[in-house]
């Protein structure tokens, strides 16, 4: 039916294993939407014994491409040390959130900031000097530290700001060919977040 095409269709970008690590407080949450009949995503945060961080819903919009779903700003920063399950959701005109609703689920944990990653561009602040040549060399090294969320997020932020540099668009493919998701490489990045709706 239209409502598994949906689910899946929609990834998460993440690597095999669906676990990831990220130094950031508030990171984010990159995903691929086709283009799809859905019209929304719920996003929760929950922590191991069950506790809600945080829950929203994204309206999206009818463009596919790959958006960030950001950490909002009214949510409080993730803990180091911990692991937070993330789900999403993604809901057709009219439907509703369901037991057998299809789910996109990922562990991320929060882990200490390594000191080495200077810099790291991830608060609009250090964004606006985010040049192509800063944000492939954090790249490289939030990648060889494990953090694929941070890195991910950094390649994101320049290549919005830099959407011509053939350099940041070669190191975004290749990072998502590594992990198995080449085939959206090519997908347009949405120029914005998605809409959240508190």
């Amino acid at each position: 039916g239209s409502r598994e095409s949906v689910d899946n269709d929609a990834l998460a970008l993440l690597p095999p294993g669906s676990y990831t690590q990220t130094q950031s407080d508030r990171p984010s949450l990159m995903l691929y939407l086709p283009e799809t009949r859905a019209n929304r995503a719920f996003v929760s945060i929950q922590d191991l014994d069950g506790n809600y961080h945080h829950q929203t819903q994204v309206i999206l919009t009818e463009d596919n491409g790959i958006v960030e779903v950001p950490l909002p700003s009214d949510a409080s920063d993730l803990e180091v040390g911990r692991d937070y399950l993330w789900q999403v959701v993604f809901l057709s005109p009219g439907e509703q959130l369901a037991p057998d609703t299809p789910v996109l689920r990922t562990l991320m944990s929060r882990v200490e900031e390594n000191s080495s990653i200077v810099g790291v561009g991830l608060d609009g602040a250090t964004l606006e000097g985010l040049t192509p040549a800063i944000a492939l060399e954090q790249a490289v090294d939030l990648a060889e530290a494990g953090l694929w969320t941070d890195t991910l997020q950094v390649l994101a932020s320049a290549r919005r700001l830099n959407p011509e540099n053939a350099e940041l668009a070669e190191e975004w493919s290749d990072l998502l060919v590594q992990v198995g998701l080449g085939d959206v490489a090519s997908a347009p990045l949405l120029s914005t977040n998605a809409m959240v709706e508190n």
